[in-house]
């Protein structure tokens, strides 16, 4: 296990990943994106390590970035929670940090929110076929 990486790494990979939103958000699936995904992510391990402190492999950069958006998402969800409260009075989560916030803005709207459009009712085509018409 290496070191983690500094705040200069940080900077670095949060800056290549806003200029390659694609890259950071997982849309590059198809046979040329596969390539250029590579590609990428090897000039991004490649400028990491060049910025001083720890060095990593391409899997170990994507791994730190994984880890990064997990932390983000989890602040998020955190802050929304605690803001959506019954009782009132301020916030209990604490602030969300001007790192997640980035990765937040990296990943776009709709990060670490909760997905209710993509759930189906239950037997919806079944409930319809016998109620319809």
């Amino acid at each position: 296990m290496s070191a983690p990486p500094t705040a200069e790494q940080i900077e670095m990979l949060l800056n290549f990943l806003q200029e390659h939103q694609d890259l950071a958000r997982g849309h590059l699936r198809d046979v040329s994106g596969r390539a250029q995904t590579r590609d990428l992510w090897l000039d991004l391990a490649n400028n990491g390590n060049a910025c001083g402190g720890t060095v990593k492999a391409v899997k170990q950069w994507q791994r730190v970035w994984a880890d990064r958006k997990y932390l983000a998402k989890k602040a998020a969800s955190a802050s929304r929670q605690s803001a959506s409260a019954t009782g009132g009075g301020p916030s209990t989560a604490p602030p969300i940090s001007d790192t997640d916030r980035r990765i937040i803005s990296i990943m776009g709207e709709g990060f670490g929110s909760q997905q209710v459009e993509g759930r189906v009712p239950a037997f919806y085509p079944l409930f319809f076929i016998l109620f319809s018409g």
